[in-house]
């Protein structure tokens, strides 16, 4: 990804966190509600600024030279492969990487309208909306082994599915779509 792109895309989310942050701060507590409702989008306001502060200081921080199992510096620049080897591999992976780059976006933009609208839909629970929607929204990303992936995707869909309905209904008191 391009440097600019990265960085406007950490100062939007920073950007995003810092008005999320003031808007949780302006909800007042309830009575009824044990955790509070400014609690989690505080938190997550929170986390969405410190990440963007790590990913700062990666960029403003001297990288330390790459050394080998040696301790001798290495050129990353240069490598064993014949140069025009090297030319191939990177053509078709830089074509592999643009499409990717078109339509992963679309897709998922797709896939979280979906999501959107099954939620509101108020038919199916949310436990297995959220599941089937990880686990089809990690197919878009890349994965250097699929079926591992596919399996990571689908426990952590379970656990945020199922996680999700628990914490919306037994902590916040909110009614959702649930199994039986």
């Amino acid at each position: 990804m391009d440097r600019r792109l990265e960085w406007f895309i950490t100062m939007l989310i920073g950007i995003v966190g810092v008005i999320g942050c003031w808007s949780a701060l302006q909800i007042g507590g309830f009575a009824f509600d044990p955790l509070g409702s400014r609690a989690v989008p505080l938190g997550v306001s929170v986390l969405m600024i410190g990440l963007c502060v790590v990913q700062a200081g990666k960029w403003l921080l001297p990288r330390a030279p790459a050394v080998s199992a040696t301790g001798a510096p290495v050129d990353i620049e240069k490598s064993d492969m014949k140069e025009d080897t090297l030319a191939q591999v990177g053509e078709s992976v830089e074509d592999i990487f643009e499409a990717r780059q078109l339509l992963a976006p679309l897709g998922m933009l797709t896939l979280c309208l979906g999501f959107i609208w099954l939620v509101f839909l108020e038919r199916f629970p949310i436990s297995l909306v959220t599941t089937a929607f990880v686990v089809v929204a990690a197919q878009l990303l890349p994965m250097p082994n699929r079926r591992r992936g596919t399996l990571i995707a689908l426990m952590l869909g379970v656990v945020l599915g199922f996680g999700a309905e628990w914490l919306f209904t037994q902590v916040f008191f909110v009614d959702l779509p649930a199994l039986g």
